[in-house]
């Protein structure tokens, strides 16, 4: 089931400053304060009492601190479920600290004695069955088989590496010391697994990769609890040797560094939580760290055997030692030397991949842009084809209009031609042809046919009276077909008499030497039918 996310970040949400917080000044003060209070255990000053309430009322602070810092976090809705029962439980831890460390100044101060085991040593340890829930409470990347079994040995190799310091500086004398009673063995020897377990809990989960905005705070975290582990076995290894005293340089600044290593990570966590630059920032340190830690392990796994042979150097067996030492670290850098090579080998395959997928999702665009194109290309197309269309059946009702407009302006033009050149029946043999305005060749054509196709159907017209009462201008071509007329008529039986010649137009014919002898002339239209 994947990880129920918390609220997340709006574009409206106000973005505050990463300084603007009272948590970040508090983590500065608690800074600056082990600063000072290293530099005070370095060189000490007060009584003996005054030192103990110095260093009390440090790990008081700082206990309270990481308390206020993770519990704010736990009621951080912007964080998934998960996220927020995490920190919760490592509130109840550090919390839990807190009484412990009040436990333990109370007796050391009021009581003037430290009794063991004490209600301070049950506090202490249940603190590391909450920091164990806590710290794998916290959501993990999944991992496939091979990536199981790597992280595995790896774990593995850095347990037994580190844990090989804790066996024999604590563990191993712890068991063959002698204790008053059943339950100081126990509790004495559970502290040293405690501190063995929240390391290699811490170890486990960073290897499997947190996720999520705590990302980064996890690794402070495990910083944290390595420094805590560290410090413990310094105090175990101090107590064993009766040597250990409160504000002693080396454990509490350990202790110290450590509380301060998990104020830092809580703060992360809150700025992670509303800054996305943060929450998106991204490193390549944590991944070489996992990388490291395994040869680490390996060092100070084979150091503990040379530090254990070193007085017996002169015998074979301690010269065999130091031999196989010498082999396991050469065969160790070859195979560091290895992975090495394979990682790089791997980065640049991923490198080429990723390049690949670049080009494949650029083409990939450029696909998605041309056929955009065509589609839009098509569309212009469909467009435009349906705009000729109505262009074209604009265009053809316009012809067709037009061809009705002509074929109309035809039938006015024969109508008007027709009235032109009328052809009136006045008698069985008879008919009149008034002629008004200028006749030209056309118009004296016109006429032509026009007789002579009346004359053709009335059989028995034998007069055909041309009135040119109208008729103010003729030319040469006209009165050509004028005589050529009277001599289509006169073969068709009939003859054409003309009407009411003007004077004027009397003396064109006459300029025009035209001979109009053929033609019987009267002046007026009465005189020709009488």
């Amino acid at each position: 089931m994947s990880e129920p996310r918390g609220i997340p970040i709006r574009p409206t949400d106000p973005q505050p400053s990463r300084w603007h917080d009272w948590g970040a000044w508090l983590m500065l003060a608690i800074a600056a304060y082990t600063v000072f209070y290293i530099i005070w255990l370095a060189f000490p000053v007060g009584n003996d009492v005054q030192r103990l309430i110095i260093a009390n009322i440090a790990f008081l602070l700082l206990s309270g601190a990481n308390t206020l810092l993770c519990a704010r976090l736990g009621v951080n809705r912007r964080l998934g479920v998960r996220v927020r029962r995490g920190w919760w439980i490592l509130c109840a831890g550090f919390f839990m600290l807190t009484v412990g460390n009040v436990l333990y100044t109370y007796q050391e101060l009021a009581l003037a004695t430290i009794p063991f085991p004490s209600l301070a040593d049950g506090v202490f340890l249940f603190c590391y069955l909450l920091w164990l829930w806590g710290m794998l409470t916290f959501p993990t990347k999944a991992v496939t088989e091979y990536d199981k079994v790597t992280l595995w040995f790896d774990s593995g190799i850095v347990m037994l590496g580190f844990g090989s310091v804790l066996w024999v500086l604590v563990i191993q004398p712890t068991i063959t010391a002698e204790y008053e009673s059943w339950l100081g063995a126990v509790v004495s020897l559970a502290f040293p697994l405690g501190s063995l377990l929240l390391f290699f809990t811490s170890v486990t989960v960073i290897y499997r990769r947190p996720v999520g905005v705590s990302q980064s705070a996890f690794y402070w975290l495990g910083l944290s609890f390595f420094l805590y582990v560290t410090a413990n076995t310094t105090y175990g290894y101090l107590s064993l040797q009766d040597v250990y005293y409160t504000g002693f340089f080396w454990t509490d600044s350990l202790f110290v560094l450590s509380w301060l290593a998990a104020v830092i990570a809580a703060q992360v966590q809150y700025w992670q939580t509303y800054l996305p630059e943060m929450a998106t920032f991204q490193t390549d340190w944590p991944r070489r760290l996992r990388t490291l830690l395994p040869y680490v392990a390996v060092a100070i796994g084979y150091g503990m055997p040379i530090y254990i042979a070193h007085e017996q150097i002169d015998t074979l067996v301690g010269q065999m030692i130091i031999i196989a030492i010498g082999l396991t670290i050469l065969l160790s850098l070859s195979q560091a030397r290895a992975k090495q090579v394979a990682q790089r080998a791997q980065n640049e395959a991923e490198a080429a991949r990723a390049a690949l997928d670049d080009s494949a999702a650029q083409l990939a665009q450029a696909n998605a842009d041309l056929a955009q194109a065509n589609a839009d290309l098509e569309q212009r197309v469909v467009v435009r084809t349906a705009d000729l269309e109505q262009a074209l059946v604009a265009q053809r009702a316009q012809a067709a209009e037009l061809r009705a407009s002509i074929r109309l302006q035809e039938q006015l033009s024969a109508t008007i031609v027709a009235l032109s050149v009328p052809v009136i029946p006045v008698r069985e043999d008879a008919l009149i042809v008034p002629i008004i305005g200028v006749v030209d060749s056309q118009r004296a054509e016109l006429l032509l046919s026009t007789i002579l196709c009346a004359v053709k159907d009335r059989q028995r017209v034998r007069l055909v009276f041309l009135d040119l009462t109208g008729v103010a201008l003729i030319d040469t071509a006209s009165a050509q077909v004028i005589i050529q007329m009277g001599h289509a008529v006169r073969l068709v039986g009939a003859e054409i008499v003309l009407v009411g010649v003007r004077p004027e137009l009397a003396q064109t014919l006459v300029e025009l030497h035209m001979d109009l002898t053929q033609f019987r002339t009267v002046a007026t239209l009465q005189q020709g039918l009488h």
